[in-house]
């Protein structure tokens, strides 16, 4: 089943959310777990806190408050060409922590190409070439800043959603849990060191050393002429602001790792899935301006993600089906072989296999398939689940080489700027520099 699953998910012969049903179909026909068993498996706690998650970042999209962080941080920046790509970069970076990789993406890009297009029009044509380069550079470091923001936060992107479901599965008598405070502390730091590298190599890759003979006054222009269209803040944004502030708060001090958190005052009953929920309620009754609800129904119906939250279930589905059947188990065993090699050196290699996996197939599908393999052969090596699952989940995140690789990427090659040669020479580095970064973390 895992085999015609990750044959299915690969060619998408059919949606990716439609694979995710099959443990519906064939876990009770084969005896593998019974339809009520599997049935559970789909609304497991982290799939609440993804929806809830989720809801929260249309309610944003939907006040377009995204836009006007990002605008307002261009601004601050600056818009001489490298600190354009600096500040394009850690703007992608920060909304894509809290918005889908995607809607950063497609929000971030027409600024970009409103911020480019004429200029590149109006230069002289001895700087054309490096213009055109200018333009790639700035293009591309959007997509990949995304993936990489990601990352860094619990709720960033689907992957890491999925190692925290399958870790409560799998590991259901664990002292420890990868709550949002804890991920978020080890994670913030390891993602911040790849934005910074990727940031470096991506300047000296499309801008180089040398100086530009015009500075980026159109650019200026654009971004104040685009913030200005916005107005003073409404009270929707800040309404949605402040809910998106104690969210934040809320999911962090839970349960912090470093200190006792707040959940304590519950016994530890209430977890990121309640305050994901009890939030995006909040978002349904509180008021815009005009007598309507900050979000409606109508609206989270046409702008939420449903496949992604389908196919995050069918992926825990696949964990439980995993475990019980004891597929895990034999599969570990199989991989014993590799108790050979030091820990960090096991870490290192499936976190490449997992990254070059990940350029042809969905990240979170990669994830699904490979977490309780990897949690199996960590008990079989006696290491700690963690050592070897945190890295090979964050690596399925470094989709940088192929337009097919990530939606991100996508969106930006369908742009027609870009080549798929531009994206294999940026983006081979970047693997290099996320896989390295990741082992030295963990």
């Amino acid at each position: 089943i895992i085999l015609l699953m990750a044959i299915y998910w690969i060619t998408e012969v059919v949606p990716l959310a439609v694979t995710a049903l099959i443990p519906l179909i064939l876990f009770p026909m084969t005896g593998i777990m019974t339809s009520k068993e599997v049935s559970k498996a789909y609304f497991t706690d982290t799939n609440w806190l993804f929806i809830g998650g989720l809801m929260i970042a249309v309610a944003i999209e939907n006040s377009e408050l995204h836009r006007r962080i990002a605008l307002r941080v261009l601004l601050l920046f600056g818009t001489k060409p490298r600190r354009l790509m600096a500040g394009f970069m850690a703007t992608t970076f920060f909304l894509s922590m809290w918005i889908s990789n995607t809607a950063t993406t497609a929000m971030m890009l027409p600024i970009v190409e409103a911020t480019q297009g004429k200029e590149q029009r109006e230069i002289e044509a001895s700087v054309n070439e490096k213009m055109e380069r200018l333009v790639k550079g700035i293009t591309l470091c959007v997509p990949y800043a995304a993936s990489i923001g990601g990352t860094a936060t619990l709720t960033g992107t689907a992957p890491n959603l999925v190692l925290a479901g399958q870790f409560q599965i799998i590991f259901p008598n664990a002292t420890q849990d990868l709550s949002f405070g804890t991920w978020m502390a080890y994670s913030f730091p390891n993602a911040f060191v790849i934005l910074l590298l990727s940031y470096a190599w991506l300047s000296w890759l499309f801008i180089g050393f040398g100086l530009f003979l015009r500075q980026k006054r159109n650019a200026e222009s654009v971004l104040r002429r685009e913030y200005r269209t916005l107005g003073g803040m409404r009270w929707e944004e800040g309404t949605v602001l402040t809910v998106f502030i104690l969210t934040a708060i809320l999911w962090f001090f839970r349960k912090p790792g470093f200190m006792p958190g707040w959940g304590q005052l519950f016994n530890g009953n209430v977890s990121d899935g309640t305050v994901a929920m009890t939030m995006s309620f909040i978002l349904f009754m509180l008021p815009r301006e005009r007598p309507e609800p900050i979000v409606d129904w109508p609206t989270m119906e046409r702008k939420f993600p449903w496949s992604v939250a389908l196919l995050l279930a069918g992926g825990f589905a696949l964990a439980s089906g995993a475990t019980k059947s004891g597929f895990s188990v034999w599969m570990g065993n199989q991989l014993r072989f590799l108790g050979g090699l030091q820990p960090w050196a096991i870490c290192l290699v499936v976190s490449i296999v997992v990254c070059l996996f990940t350029e042809c197939s969905s990240n979170t599908a990669t994830t699904t398939l490979f977490v309780p393999i990897l949690a199996q052969l960590a008990q079989v090596l006696e290491i700690h689940p963690l050592y070897l699952l945190v890295s090979p989940v964050l690596s399925a995140s470094l989709a940088f080489m192929l337009p097919v690789a990530t939606p991100p990427n996508a969106i930006a090659f369908a742009y027609g700027r870009l080549k798929v040669l531009d994206l294999v020479k940026a983006g081979w580095m970047l693997n290099i520099i996320g896989i390295l970064v990741l082992t030295f973390f963990i």
